[in-house]
């Protein structure tokens, strides 16, 4: 293999500049104190949060929904964990004690069930030295579900990828729990890293930590009397959550239309130096977000960790304004997105690799240049996955239930805050709509239900759209007594917004025309709670009136106007029984 090197090498105009910077604010003021008191802080934090997750398991015992619930909160938890603590200790950014260091990382990162070793090979001796550069990058290694990068061959089937992507990625930490450790163990080569050979008490570490996290997540929790059907559902969902997370937060921090995938020259020579590889390769997530900051481990600021991988996480907040500053400065490209555009992106991203007859030429920051890549906005092309993705769900849960039931609706609505307006459904403007439904009633008790809904609506709002809603949401019934309840739901969907007024275009002659069209794809947001009557708890095939009061959030409704358009909805309707 050809050795590949950087052109320029440290003599970046950029990176100089900027490193005055960060040395003059490191040594005048207390910023990197303070991020390490940080530091120590979220590593207590997040180790609680994620030990007092599994705790909970044997303090009392658990039902079904608890047990998921639960189990979905150890794995978020180690993931955040992962974020906050494994990875900075990975980088002797913890401490200046590089043994502490090591002992951090192991443990906090072993308890995922992911290989530590195996990680940190790929992480720091591959992923850090060449960003996106194939065959130098173990994170875009070639693989036959996705093509995640343009050097690499295209299958037939990865032309719809940026529809069935989303289903691969539910199963990524499974996959790297089952599979891929084992992979890289027996590889020889991985990237850049040829003829890589272990230590041998690393295949010992490596078989015994996997077993750890089995004792952990299976043999004590059946000893503390948990069903073993229950336990595998559980552990099967809180990976497949887990690894949503984790993917979406994760993959749109280099793999998106605004990131560069550079090739070598007949030198083997990159087209730049070192520092503007690692920006032109990097995006960043909202790096000012302090919510971001705090969950995250400031993997929404890459660069400055691609840049100053050595200093904790909790400084980058600060060290990205001075990034972004000196890379408009030296007119080094920077990329910035909000979190929802840079997902958006990465979509888009995964639908351009899905066309056979794209060759790319990265000669600027820009993005694509290549006159078949080009396509409709991020936003469309992400929004048309949703109807998709949510009848793939509604189509995998009707399969796997036995309690199933299809609801009918009418119902008035009010563009107003949450609870604004309550009466005005009942007195004023009258914009009707129409619902269908099918749930699922995932857990049944005597007194307590836990169900799931699919749900179609359509709604005619005279003053702004017609509304066609497509939801799932997920809820909680409680039975007051054999023929009241009370339930309460969350949900997500897809909104289809057709515009109630005209929206005029000035075209080539001087002529306004009606440019309404077919209308906008949407996202959205729901929550609800009703009340719930049963006419007759004893039949075989029950039916029951219900009355709901439902608030759906449209977004993004007008960016520069209204992002977030709320809806409130007051619902009469049946529901019957069907299984």
């Amino acid at each position: 293999m050809k050795k590949i090197k950087f052109r320029v090498g440290s003599s970046s105009a950029f990176f100089n500049a900027l490193n005055k910077d960060i040395e003059r604010i490191l040594s005048g003021t207390r910023l990197l104190m303070d991020a390490k008191k940080l530091l120590w802080f979220k590593m207590v934090f997040y180790f609680l949060m994620h030990l007092s997750a599994y705790l909970a398991l044997f303090l009392s015992p658990l039902g079904k929904p608890g047990l998921l619930v639960d189990y979905t909160l150890i794995g978020l938890s180690g993931i955040l964990l992962a974020f906050n603590v494994s990875h900075d200790a990975c980088h002797q950014t913890i401490s200046s004690n590089k043994k502490l260091n090591n002992w951090l990382y192991h443990l906090s990162f072993n308890m995922q069930g992911l290989n530590a070793y195996l990680w940190k090979i790929r992480h720091t001796g591959s992923h850090h030295l060449f960003p996106n550069v194939d065959g130098c990058d173990a994170d875009i290694d070639n693989n036959p579900f996705i093509r995640l990068s343009p050097h690499h061959s295209f299958r037939s089937y990865q032309r719809y990828q940026h529809f069935y992507s989303f289903f691969v990625y539910c199963f990524y930490t499974l996959h790297w729990f089952l599979f891929k450790d084992f992979l890289y163990l027996f590889k020889k080569k991985v990237a850049n890293l040829q003829q890589k050979k272990h230590p041998t008490n690393q295949y010992f570490l490596f078989f015994f930590w996997k077993l750890i996290y089995l004792l952990f997540m299976f043999l004590l929790p059946l000893y503390a009397g948990y069903s073993f059907g229950n336990i595998l559902l559980a552990f099967f969902i809180m990976h497949f959550i887990s690894s949503l997370f984790f993917i979406h937060v994760l993959i749109i921090t280099h793999l998106c239309m605004e990131t560069q995938f550079p090739e070598t020259d007949e030198n083997g020579c990159l087209t730049g130096d070192y520092y503007t590889h690692q920006l032109t390769t990097s995006l960043d997530y909202s790096p000012a977000n302090k919510i971001y900051n705090w969950f995250l481990g400031g993997f929404n600021s890459h660069a400055a960790h691609h840049l100053y991988p050595k200093l904790p996480h909790t400084a980058y907040p600060v060290i990205s304004r001075f990034i972004e500053r000196r890379a408009k400065q030296f007119n080094v490209p920077y990329n910035k997105l909000s979190l929802w555009t840079a997902i958006r992106s990465h979509y888009k991203y995964l639908r351009v690799m899905g066309r056979p007859d794209c060759r790319f030429k990265f000669s600027n920051h820009k993005g694509f240049n290549c006159k078949n890549c080009r396509s409709a906005s991020v936003r469309a092309t992400t929004m048309k996955q949703i109807p998709v993705l949510t009848v793939a769900l509604l189509i995998s849960l009707v399969s796997s239930s036995q309690k199933k039931y299809v609801s009918l609706a009418v119902f008035n609505t009010q563009a107003a805050m949450p609870f604004g307006k309550f009466f005005g459904m009942f007195t004023d403007q009258f914009h009707p709509g129409i619902e269908v439904g099918y749930g699922i009633n995932v857990s049944v008790k005597k007194k307590h239900d836990w169900f799931t809904e699919f749900k179609l609506a359509c709604f005619y709002h005279r003053f702004v759209q017609t509304g066609i809603p497509l939801s799932g949401s997920f809820g909680y019934r409680y039975k007051i007594a054999d023929r009241f309840s009370a339930e309460t739901s969350l949900g997500i969907g897809y909104f289809h917004s057709v515009p109630a007024t005209a929206k005029l275009k000035l075209n080539e002659d001087g002529v306004y025309v009606n440019n309404k069209g077919v209308g906008r794809m949407q996202a959205m947001a729901t929550f609800g709670f009703g009340l719930g009557y049963t006419i007759d708890p004893s039949a075989k095939k029950p039916v029951t009136a219900f009355t709901i009061y439902q608030q759906r959030i449209q977004m993004p409704f007008v960016k520069s106007y209204v992002p977030l358009l709320p809806y409130n909805s007051f619902m009469i309707g049946i529901k019957k029984s069907i299984k």
